[in-house]
């Protein structure tokens, strides 16, 4: 039976993930190192499940926990850049393409709020213009 094998059935045993075994209680020789992944890679392709070790799990965690963060702040964004534009367009009668796309090139929420501010108070699309240029 080969090392991969001994670790696989071992870690069945106990329920665990075999690279768990690997990193946590054995150090093989480079070469060796290729060939246990490659048995560990084919036994996982064969039973249709990957093993992820707890590392790799907070790590995942860690990155959609993230990702969620970053998605949300974009959405915030894209609202507070639809909002400006829904007044404009309900202050003065609509917004020319170019103004919208400009709008939408704005990456600093803070610069959107500070833009609907100033929409809010303006008393025409001109004085509007020379603040967002």
């Amino acid at each position: 039976m080969s090392i991969a094998q001994n670790s696989m059935l071992f870690c069945s045993l106990l329920r665990a993930p075999c690279s768990l075994l690997h990193d946590w209680l054995m150090r093989l020789p480079e070469e060796m190192e290729e060939s246990f992944w490659a048995e560990i890679h084919q036994y996982e392709e064969g039973k249709k499940m990957e093993y992820i070790t707890s590392v790799e799990r907070i790590g995942i965690k860690k990155g959609m926990q993230q990702g969620m963060q970053q998605g949300m702040q974009q959405g915030m964004l894209l609202d507070a850049q639809d909002m400006l534009i829904e007044v404009l367009t309900e202050r003065f009668g609509g917004v020319s393409g170019e103004l919208s796309e400009q709008i939408k090139r704005i990456d600093s929420r803070e610069r959107v709020k500070d833009l609907l501010r100033h929409a809010l108070r303006v008393k025409s699309f001109e004085e509007f213009g020379k603040k967002v240029n």
